[in-house]
């Protein structure tokens, strides 16, 4: 009953966590869902599940750490904004945790774009596109937080 009661928990906490700073919220959930599979001996939540919950944890760390700087490439950004994107991944990490993933890749694109061009419309329509697809990133975070959720939800029901 403590395992089921401690998943549970790490299962909502996880998707609290994918709005907040320094939570691993996917990565969170799918720890609650493994410990209830295995403490269920797989009969809800099967193994293919875990795999797929698996491969879902893994592109939402791959989306969270990379979007800033595939959103600033895809802006046109130079290579001083590429630099800039990861810089203001890692500082905004570093400084802001989950927040500063969302916001320290445009910060970064603005200030590098801006050093190399001295072009203030430039920097920020690179910047805001960067700022976008980090946004964009969030909300897949979110979706695939809802999916696990429902998903969860839905087979322990059953």
């Amino acid at each position: 009953m403590i395992i089921i009661i401690l998943s549970i928990l790490l299962i909502i906490f996880g998707f609290i966590g994918v709005l907040l700073p320094f939570v691993p919220g996917i990565t969170l959930m799918f720890i609650g869902i493994l410990l209830y599979a295995v403490n269920d001996h797989f009969l809800h939540i099967t193994q293919n599940h875990i795999l797929i919950f698996a491969i879902l944890t893994i592109v939402s760390i791959i989306i969270d750490y990379l979007s800033g700087i595939i959103s600033a490439k895809l802006s046109k950004a130079s290579k001083y904004g590429l630099i800039g994107a990861v810089v203001g991944s890692l500082l905004g990490l570093l400084i802001f945790g989950f927040l500063g993933i969302i916001i320290g890749p445009a910060v970064g694109v603005f200030i590098f774009e801006y050093l190399a061009f001295k072009s203030l419309k430039g920097s920020s329509d690179k910047a805001i596109k960067t700022l976008i697809g980090s946004l964009i990133s969030l909300i897949i975070n979110f979706a695939i937080a809802v999916f696990i959720i429902i998903f969860f939800i839905v087979n322990i029901i059953r």
